[in-house]
């Protein structure tokens, strides 16, 4: 007989829920992987972010200079 839950138990729910849980997580990770982080990626630094657009040209040698000076607290 059914006992309430369309025939799969308690045991048939938990599965299900992991289940879901699981492809919650997959596309979460999916969607991380492909669309990159504003700042390069998780627990960059600042300073790491500074100092990989100079070494990428996307900054000067004054910008980079003013920026330090900026993340290091003394001012522009």
């Amino acid at each position: 007989m059914l006992d309430g839950f369309g025939g799969m138990g308690l045991f048939g729910i938990i599965v299900l829920l992991l289940f879901f849980v699981a492809v919650v997580l997959l596309v979460v990770w999916a969607v991380r992987a492909v669309i990159p982080s504003r700042y390069g990626g998780i627990g960059e630094t600042p300073m790491a972010v500074l100092k990989r657009q100079y070494a990428a040209a996307e900054i000067n040698q004054t910008a980079f200079d003013r920026a330090r000076r900026v993340l290091d607290g003394h001012g522009a």
